[in-house]
């Protein structure tokens, strides 16, 4: 009796965590969505966003030879990744192989190109990723999708329906608009030069207190993260604790309060200059009941 019941709390639980991912869009009632109007989507510019790990984690699914494999989206890296086990030698084009070092993390990559793959509705007959051969750091995925893909693209990730939009940004931004419309407008650094780099993450100028910071934002880390040197800074000693609890963090016209961040001594390797160090990173833990909005070519993130 008790192992029946025990069963069904199970299934249903794994049925309310995967629903957003296997709805059917095209019967979603879009005017639930109040950003789908505002960024001028169309119902083919929607597609399911899968949350892994108790709903951390934004993957979206995507085909390679016709099997379906689930990647993170994620702006703090610059490429796509794949791990090694998902391909098949005679789908990918290899080039070289090199490894680097992430946040003291080894990985190993293989460059190439893949065959047959398919991307939010669009098929990519060869495609340049990377080959995730072996790495010391994990993932929460299979692979990755970053930034490069969007370079001139609009991307809306509505983390509490489950629904990423995306489209080509033909227009650009009308922010007067989209502020008057409630909408929080984030300006970024993107350096269009690191693109030889793993990672180039996406500077944002924030403020706690009367200290001017630089951060960033990633979906590979499920709670954020600020640097030992910002908190010795702040409190005025230093500081021993693992955890930090920023009274209020100003981002242009965004507020974050009573945030609680891990404090983690490698948050600077972020950084891909030596200038304008990045002193915290915003990680699911922020980002998961907000809708965002990315569009690169305009340095915008949109969040409401």
């Amino acid at each position: 009796m008790y192992r029946v019941k025990i069963t069904t709390v199970i299934m249903v639980t794994i049925f309310l965590i995967n629903y957003c991912g296997d709805k059917n869009l095209q019967e979603f009632d879009i005017t639930k969505l109040g950003w789908f109007d505002d960024f001028g989507y169309s119902r083919e510019n929607l597609f399911p966003l899968y949350m892994s790990s108790g709903s951390k984690y934004p993957q979206v699914e995507i085909s390679i030879g016709g099997r379906k494999v689930k990647l993170l989206i994620d702006f703090l890296f610059n490429d796509i990744i794949i791990n090694e086990r998902l391909i098949k030698s005679s789908e990918f084009e290899a080039q070289r192989i090199y490894t680097k070092i992430f946040l003291s993390k080894e990985m190993m990559f293989e460059e190439g190109y893949l065959h047959d793959v398919e991307i939010f509705g669009v098929n990519y007959p060869l495609l340049y990723i990377l080959l995730l051969k072996k790495s010391d750091m994990k993932l929460n995925s299979d692979g990755i999708i970053g930034k490069r893909f969007f370079t001139d693209k609009i991307v809306t990730l509505d983390f509490k329906n489950g629904i990423i939009g995306i489209k080509d940004n033909v227009n650009g931004m009308n922010i007067q608009t989209l502020q008057d419309s409630g909408y929080r407008i984030v300006r970024f650094v993107f350096d269009r030069s690191a693109h030889t780099e793993l990672v180039n993450a996406l500077k944002i100028k924030g403020k706690i207190r009367d200290k001017e910071i630089y951060l960033t934002f990633s979906t590979l880390f499920d709670e954020s993260l600020i640097s030992p040197e910002l908190v010795n800074l702040l409190t005025g000693r230093i500081y021993t604790k693992y955890r930090f609890v920023i009274d209020t963090l100003t981002i242009d016209g965004l507020i974050l309060s009573k945030e609680d961040l891990i404090v983690n001594d490698k948050v600077m390797d972020l950084s891909y200059t030596t200038e304008d160090l990045i002193h915290i990173c915003l990680g699911c833990d922020v980002l998961k009941d907000k809708v965002a909005t990315i569009s690169l070519s305009d340095s915008l993130l949109i969040i409401k």
